[in-house]
This record gives C-alpha cells, structure tokens and sequence, in this order.
C-alpha cells in the first residue's frame, strides 16, 4: 500500500456511506480493524501516498466520525482515537488532533449534508449522520469554532420547534457542550445573537411533557454556557433582552431545581450587562418572582437569586423600584436576614447595601421597625450605620 492511487482507491472504499451509516456492531468492528490495519500498513508513508487532494486523510476522518458516534456499547471510541493520533503524527499536526481536522472540515459537513450547502434535518437523534456530526464537532475542539459559519445552519434547522424532540435534544446538548470550550465560544462570538434569539430561546418556552421539559433544561444550561462565556456584546444583549427576560422569568418555577438556578444566573448576568437599562414594566414583572426564590428549597437557588437582585437594583433607574415594590421588597429581604444560614444572611445584608442606593429613607425606616424582631441585631446596626 505505497501508491497514491491505491491507498486513495482503499481509503474511498472505508467511507462508502453503505458501510458508514451501518448501525450493525459486527460491521463497525470490521471497518475499525480494516482501517487501524491499513492506517499501520501505510504508516509514514503516509504523506507521499496522500496525494495532491487529501483524499486520503479527509476520506480516513470521515469514516472515523462514524465510528466516534456509534453506540457507545460497541467500545470502539479507544481505537478510533488512536488511528486519528497516528494519522495527526504521520500528517505533522502532533498530537493535535483538532488540527487534523482544519483543512478538512468544511468538507467532512458536506460529506454529512448529502449535498455542498444543502440544508439538513436529520431524522431523529440516533440517525449515524447525526451521530457522525456530533462526533466531529467534539473531535475538532477549536477547529469547530473556527468553522462555525459553515454549521451554524444545522443547528438552526434542527432546533426549530416543531421538529422532532429526539434530534433536537441531541443538537442542543452538542451546542451547549461545544460552547464550553473557551476558544470555540470566542470563534462563535459572532453568531451569538443568532444562537441566542433563533435557537436557544424558543426552546426555553414551556411545553408539557417529559421530552420537552428535558430540552428546555439543556437550553437554559445552553443559554447560561453563552452568556457566561462573556463573549456576548451589550447591543446583541440589550437586543435579546425583550425575549429572553419573559421566557426566564416564567422558568424560575421550574420544577428543576437546576434549571431554576441558571435561570436565577442568567438575568444576574442580563441585569449585569445592562446596568439601568431596564424600563419600568419588566422591574414590576420580575421583583416578585426574584424574591420568590429566596424562599426556594434549593439553597443553590437562594444563594443564586440572593446575587441576581443585588444586581436587578441596579438594572434600571432608582425611580423604577421606589414606592410599593421598594416597601415590600425590604420588608421580604429583612425577613430573610434572619435566616438561619449565616452565608443567607449576609448575602441579603449585601443586597440591602445596594438598595441604600436606591432609598435609603425607606431601608433605614424598615429596618429599624424591624431591628427588635431579629434574633441577632448586628446585621441590622451594621445596615443602620451605612443609611
């Protein structure tokens, strides 16, 4: 196996869709053995049998995303990961395998697309393209970042909501993962308006049933993993606003207690990268769940909501909050100062410094009627002090 013409005639013969898309173990395992054979057999010769084109390495790639995302009960990832570190060597990318996967991966996408830009919705979530697509952007790390434009595509189609759950879920948990990586989420920096408001937010919407609770959890992780890449300008921010503020709010009485913390940390990063922006109608729509969740029965959610209204008070102007809302969200905070939980109470406290800022007549007067009511005065004094 030495000639281009041969080792590229082998390597066509290893990615024939009608051996890809096989979702038999018994195949996949012959096709795994076959190509760490020839793989070793061409070894550093690799480069003189690759030809001008690269159809040798691109047509080895392709059918090793098949393998990556076969069922994960035929254990065939250990030794498609190794042919990929040999191919990396003998190709002079190291160990870096992403880098393998640069030049070669807008071509991988088409391969998986049928058609060059055709636009794509796979059937259901075990579809082998699908699997295929999933495995190549984890593969690829960075370089999926660096190619986001040529995919972003797929997951607009996938994710639209009337299609069906089972792919939708798999697209969304592969976008939320991919975004973890910091050098993918600062690639993807400008399509983050697109993600955020075309195929995150729709799928944050409430929907009955089991399918759709566990989308609209991904999506709320999802959503979290973007806003807290800090990759997400204030325009595109302040422009997602009006719909991501209705759809969070209404998901802070999730069920999920997960869900309803990362619904709780993102509008503190909305109200944090929107200082004073807020009008008065969303202050009045969602200072009364806000507080709802210091009563929450997750203390993760309580600790959460406890830094989203330290920062909600500076989201819009004072005269937004003072009046009624001012009154009643004092009384509630002075109320859970006295918690049990020293690390509640002193988060409160913080909460209540800021609200100096916004009235201090009113915290000052509802603090001292409430001073002789507390089991342990010194938070009240110390806030006291500060009015």
């Amino acid at each position: 196996v030495c000639s281009s013409d041969l080792a590229t005639k082998i390597s066509t013969a290893l990615s024939s869709p009608a051996i890809l898309e096989s979702t038999d173990r018994d195949v996949l395992e012959a096709l795994l053995e076959t190509a760490e054979n020839f793989v070793d057999k061409v070894g550093g010769r690799w480069k003189t049998c690759e030809g001008s084109d690269g159809a040798l390495t691109l047509n080895l790639l392709h059918s090793c995303i098949f393998l990556l995302g076969a069922d994960v009960n035929y254990d065939l990832r250990d030794g498609t990961g190794g042919i990929l570190k040999k191919i990396s060597g003998f190709c002079g990318c190291g160990d870096d395998v992403s880098m393998l996967f640069d030049g070669h991966f807008v071509n991988l996408v088409n391969r998986l697309r049928g058609e060059p830009e055709l636009t794509v919705v796979w059937p259901n979530g075990k579809d082998p393209n699908l699997r295929a697509f999933d495995a190549l952007m984890r593969v690829a790390g960075a370089t999926g970042g660096k190619h986001f434009a040529s995919v972003i595509d797929i997951f607009e189609s996938h994710m639209n909501v009337d299609n069906e759950p089972e792919s939708r879920l798999v697209v969304m948990a592969l976008l939320e993962s991919v975004l973890n990586n910091k050098q993918v989420a600062e690639y993807v920096k400008e399509f983050t308006g697109k993600l955020i408001n075309d195929v995150v937010a729709p799928n944050i919407v409430w929907r009955a049933g089991g399918v759709a609770s566990t989308i609209r959890k991904v999506s709320i992780a999802c959503l979290f993993t973007i806003l807290k890449s800090e990759t997400v300008d204030t325009q595109t921010l302040f422009q997602a606003a009006p719909k991501l503020l209705p759809v969070l709010k209404t998901n802070l009485g999730d069920y999920d207690a997960s869900s309803r913390q990362l619904c709780c940390l993102s509008l503190g990063i909305i109200f944090a990268g929107l200082p004073g922006a807020l009008g008065m109608e969303p202050v009045h729509q969602l200072y009364p769940d806000l507080l709802k969740c210091l009563d929450d029965s997750s203390d993760d959610v309580r600790f959460a909501a406890c830094g989203t209204l330290k920062v909600f008070l500076k989201s819009a102007p004072a005269e937004h909050f003072k009046g009624t809302l001012m009154d009643y969200l004092c009384d509630q905070l002075l109320i859970h100062m006295d918690d049990p939980d020293p690390v509640i109470q002193q988060s409160v406290f913080d909460i209540l410094l800021v609200a100096i800022e916004v009235d201090k007549d009113v915290v000052k007067k509802k603090a001292t009627a409430t001073r002789n009511s507390h089991r342990d005065v010194r938070l009240c004094d110390l806030l006291l002090k500060q009015c």
